[in-house]
C-alpha cells in the first residue's frame, strides 16, 4: 500500500524506517507517529536500554517472573536518589514517580512515589505487546487471504484466469508492517494483488467484499480526542490494518504553487486548502483537519522551493479504504478490474449460498518481529489490534475481553490490579492509570526465545 508495486515482498528483513511514514524535505526532520513521541529520536539501541531502565517491570510481570517487593517512598530512595534534581517550581509541583531497578541484581536504584497512579501514555503499549507474546510465542504469524465465489475461467493452453463474481479480503488482525521492517517492500494489500497475479488471473469483474467480523466495530477507544483522529496516530481500528489504516499526504512544490496528492491514490478523501511556497531553506509546515464522519481533509501551511513534505493521514471507513485500494493494487500488479467494494455484515454472510474457495494468502512477519515494530514506533492502532487478539472469541473480539484477558495475566504473575485501570491498549487514551508495581520479578530466561522475548 504506497510501495512499488512491482518490488519483492517481504519475507524477513532487517528492521528500518518506511519512507512513506515520515516527513520528508531536502533536509533531514522527525515526524511523530504514535503520539506526542518522535518516531525516532535515537537510535532503536539507545531507545531499548532506556526502556529497560524504566519499564522492565511491566514486561517481567507479565512474563511471569520472580517477585521482589518494594516499599512506597515520599522522597527519593536508593543509591541513585542523590543524581535527581528538580530544576523548576513547576516540576516541583508536579506528580512524579519513579522507579528504576537493577536488571543484574534486582534492587532499586531509585524510587520516588512508586506506588502513584500515573497515565502510562504509550507505556501502555508494553502491557499488551509482553501479553500478546506470552499467549501467542514469538514465532505466532496471522494469515490474510483472498477468496472467490463465481465463474472462473481459465484460457486454453494458458493459466490466465478471469473472474466474474466476488472477491473476498479476509485480515488476520496482525499489524501490516511489510514496509516498516523493509523500505521499499510491498505492503500488505499490493502484495495480495501481486500474489493474484502470479497465480494467474488477469482480470476481475465483480464485487470486493471486505471481512471484518474478526473484530467487534470498536473503531476508536474511549477517550481519545477528536483532535486526534485525522492523524495516522488515531486512526481507526478494523481487521485488515493496511499501512496502519493511514494513507500518505503529499505537498510537493512546483513552480507555480503546491500540489496536493494522496497515496495510496484511491484513498477516498477530499482535499481542500491551499499551502504556500517558501524559501528552500525554509522548514515545511503542514496542518491538517478533518471533521468527525467526514471525508474532507482541510490542509494548510508551507513547503520550501524544491521540496516535498509527507504526512501519514488516518483513513476514513478502514474496510472500505481496504477494498478500493485492493482494487487499485490490482491494477497496479496488471489485472483488468471493473469492480466495486462492499464490507461483510457483521454475521460474515455474504449475499448468497456458495462457499469461497480461498485463490491466495499471505503470512505476517513472525510476531516477535512484529511486537520489535509495534513498540519501537509506538505503533497505536495496531496495538489495539493486538489487544483484541488477547479475546479468545472466534470472532467479533473486543477491547473489553482483550483486557480483561490481559489483567488475568497481570494477577497470575502476581501484579496488584487494583493499582491499574486501562480502558485501551494503545495508550492514547488519558483514562489509563497505571502505579509502580509492588511486586515485580526477575528471571534469567533460557532456551531459544530469550533472545526474542519482549525486552
Amino acid at each position: 500500500m504506497g510501495g512499488n508495486p512491482h518490488g519483492r515482498i517481504l519475507r524477513r528483513q532487517s528492521a528500518g524506517l518506511a519512507q512513506n511514514r515520515v516527513l520528508s524535505w531536502p533536509r533531514a526532520a522527525s515526524l511523530s507517529r504514535g503520539g506526542p513521541f518522535l518516531v525516532r529520536p535515537g537510535s532503536l539501541r539507545r531507545r531499548a536500554a532506556a526502556a529497560l531502565l524504566l519499564l522492565v517491570p511491566v514486561l517481567s510481570a507479565i512474563l511471569g517472573w520472580d517477585g521482589h517487593g518494594f516499599a512506597a517512598c515520599d522522597v527519593p530512595s536508593g543509591p541513585l536518589a542523590d543524581s535527581l534534581r528538580f530544576g523548576t517550581e513547576a516540576a516541583a509541583r508536579s506528580h512524579v514517580g519513579i522507579l528504576a531497578v537493577s536488571l543484574d541484581r534486582g534492587d532499586t536504584l531509585l524510587g520516588l512515589n512508586p506506588e502513584g497512579r500515573f497515565i502510562p501514555a504509550s507505556n501502555m503499549k508494553l502491557f499488551v505487546t509482553g501479553a500478546f507474546l506470552k499467549q501467542f510465542g514469538p514465532d505466532a504469524r496471522g494469515l490474510a487471504d483472498i477468496a472467490a465465489v463465481g465463474k472462473l475461467d481459465r484460457s486454453k493452453g494458458r493459466r490466465e484466469l478471469a473472474l466474474k463474481g466476488d472477491l473476498i479480503l479476509r485480515g488476520s488482525g496482525y499489524p501490516d508492517v511489510y514496509q516498516l521492517l523493509k523500505p521499499g517492500s510491498r505492503g500488505l494489500l499490493d502484495s495480495l494483488a501481486y500474489l493474484l497475479y502470479e497465480s494467474g488471473m488477469r482480470k476481475f469483474e465483480g464485487t470486493v467484499w471486505v471481512d471484518g467480523t474478526l473484530f467487534a466495530r470498536e473503531p476508536y477507544g474511549p477517550g481519545w480526542a477528536v483532535d486526534d483522529l485525522p492523524w495516522s496516530y488515531g486512526a481507526p481500528l478494523n481487521s485488515v490494518l493496511a499501512n496502519g489504516n493511514a494513507a500518505t499526504l503529499l505537498a510537493t512544490a512546483t513552480p507555480t504553487g503546491v500540489v496536493l496528492s494522496l497515496d495510496p491514490p484511491e484513498t477516498p478523501l477530499k482535499i481542500e486548502g491551499r499551502l504556500s511556497l517558501v524559501d528552500s531553506s525554509s522548514a515545511p509546515v503542514l496542518s491538517i483537519s478533518r471533521d468527525p464522519g467526514s471525508r474532507v481533509l482541510r490542509v494548510s501551511g508551507r513547503v520550501p522551493r524544491g521540496g516535498v513534505a509527507k504526512r501519514q493521514v488516518a483513513v476514513p471507513e478502514p474496510d472500505s479504504t481496504a477494498g478500493l485500494v485492493l482494487l487499485g493494487a490490482m491494477r497496479r500488479a496488471g489485472i483488468k478490474v471493473k469492480g466495486t467494494v462492499a464490507t461483510m455484515p457483521a454475521n460474515g454472510r455474504r449475499p448468497g449460498s456458495k462457499d469461497p474457495v480461498t485463490l491466495t494468502s499471505l503470512s505476517s512477519p513472525p510476531a516477535s518481529e512484529v511486537v520489535s515494530m509495534v513498540d519501537a514506533y509506538s505503533l497505536n492502532v495496531e496495538t489495539e489490534a493486538l489487544l483484541r487478539l488477547l479475546d479468545p472469541a472466534p470472532a467479533g473480539k473486543t477491547a473489553a475481553q482483550g483486557l480483561r484477558k490481559l489483567s488475568s495475566m497481570l494477577a497470575e504473575a502476581g501484579v496488584d490490579t487494583l493499582d491499574l485501570s486501562f480502558v485501551d491498549g494503545s495508550g492514547l487514551s488519558p483514562l489509563n492509570l497505571a502505579a509502580g508495581f509492588r511486586t515485580w520479578a526477575r528471571r534469567r530466561r533460557s532456551g531459544p526465545n530469550r533472545e526474542r522475548s519482549p525486552t
